[in-house]
């Protein structure tokens, strides 16, 4: 079993990847900036990603928990242009 910080650890390494791969206005380590709607669109299109992985796939887990990193990156990022708002 994986531990709490290194699920964050891998979650890090995909947000730096997301960060180089798509900085605004080509300025690296500055994130491009996007909707909340547009990030909802991004963890819809990636979670039927997985969905399909899922089922077409014999061995479906070796993939498909990428995308899960993919998309948990993609929703800390949305919390970092939009707000954190922690649990009551």
């Amino acid at each position: 079993m994986t531990t709490r910080h290194e699920v964050y650890q891998a979650i890090d390494t995909e947000r730096d990847y997301q960060d180089a791969r798509w900085p605004q206005d080509n300025t690296p380590g500055v994130p491009n900036p996007l909707t909340i709607g547009e990030f909802v669109l991004l963890l819809s299109e990636y979670v039927d990603l997985a969905k399909s992985e899922w089922a077409q796939e014999k061995k479906p887990e070796l993939k498909t928990v990428k995308i899960v990193r993919k998309i948990a990156a993609i929703a800390v990022n949305c919390m970092e242009q939009h707000g954190a708002p922690k649990r009551d």
